[in-house]
């Protein structure tokens, strides 16, 4: 649904729903530790992230790529396959701070 409201440029709308999306993963990462739910974290804080960016709020576009690559690193611990996470919230985090 955030997405679909991003799309249509309801960010505003988009972003409650990033914030629960974010919310219940936590919860679920918190009492099952699973891989997945581990990505399912990173995604959401990339979801608010981006969010925030198209909305021109820099700063925290820029905390949520820094913690979805914090998060990335964890998970690369399990799935190395997936090192490609680590330059992409990297190169996230670092133009989180300027309009593209």
């Amino acid at each position: 649904m955030g997405d679909h409201l991003a799309q249509m440029g309801h960010m505003e709308e988009a972003e409650a729903y990033y914030q629960k999306y974010l919310e219940s993963s936590e919860v679920i990462y918190q009492q099952t530790g699973t891989i997945t739910s581990l990505r399912d974290v990173i995604i959401a804080l990339a979801k608010l992230g981006d969010n925030q960016h198209a909305r021109g709020n820099y700063d925290e576009a820029r905390a949520h790529h820094l913690k979805a690559m914090e998060l990335a690193e964890q998970y690369i611990k399990v799935d190395p396959s997936a090192e490609e996470l680590i330059t992409y919230f990297r190169d996230k985090a670092m133009h989180s701070g300027t309009e593209e």
